[in-house]
């Protein structure tokens, strides 16, 4: 009779421990309500993606949240995530990290890092390669306005601005998409650098080839 008492107790526990953490949106009351801004005739979308993401989040206490439906705006710079009742809310407490899965890839957003010019603790970086010197990409969205010449009609589209940073001593550095300007933001191992590059044919306008770079760099550590 005791066996099986202590069986059902640990069957108890294993099921628990895989209950999703969304769950604790609703317990927590992380989120308040999000007016959606309106966005009328203008192309393009302000989103990172129209659809929601399914996503993580890692709150500046630590507390992470796993199976979170998603959408970042890159206009306001605002993250947001649906609830079990299908409503979109905001997050009260600062959010430190968040990922979003697309086409099987994890995307990853983080801030935390020191101010710098343009961009400030609270800034949301894409985080393109991880490790002791990350390679960040700041998006922001923009609304531009145009007008062709002898129309009447003017046209609005959200237009994508994107600046690349390296991050040394958690400083973000903004860089050039160039070799110079790179090896001099790292400062360090251009021997070994300048090898890879030129046996690697590194473009520095295509953002594999900087992360397969800063990888690199970051394995010479």
């Amino acid at each position: 009779m005791i066996k099986n008492v202590f069986r059902f107790a640990i069957l108890l526990v294993l099921m628990n421990s895989h209950l999703p953490a969304k769950a604790q949106f609703l317990e927590d009351n992380t989120g308040k309500p999000f007016t959606e801004l309106k966005y009328t005739d203008i192309q393009g979308s302000p989103y990172f993606s129209d659809i929601w993401l399914t996503g993580s989040v890692k709150m500046n206490n630590g507390t992470i949240y796993k199976d979170v439906k998603l959408k970042y705006n890159q206009v306001e710079q605002l993250l947001v995530f649906q609830n079990e009742s299908g409503a979109d809310m905001n997050f009260i407490d600062p959010v430190r990290e968040f990922s979003m899965l697309q086409n099987g890839k994890p995307i990853i957003f983080r801030n935390g890092f020191k101010s710098a010019e343009g961009v400030t603790a609270s800034t949301y970086y894409r985080v393109l390669a991880d490790g002791e010197t990350p390679l960040l990409k700041k998006t922001i969205k923009k609304i531009i306005e145009n007008k062709e010449y002898n129309s009447a009609t003017t046209t609005k589209k959200f237009q994508e601005i994107n600046t690349f940073y390296l991050v040394k001593g958690n400083l973000p550095l903004k860089i050039k998409r160039d070799k110079k300007a790179f090896l001099e933001t790292l400062g360090d191992r251009n021997t070994e650098l300048d090898v890879f590059i030129k046996s690697n044919n590194i473009n520095f306008k295509s953002d594999e080839d900087l992360i397969r770079l800063t990888i690199y760099y970051n394995s010479l550590k």
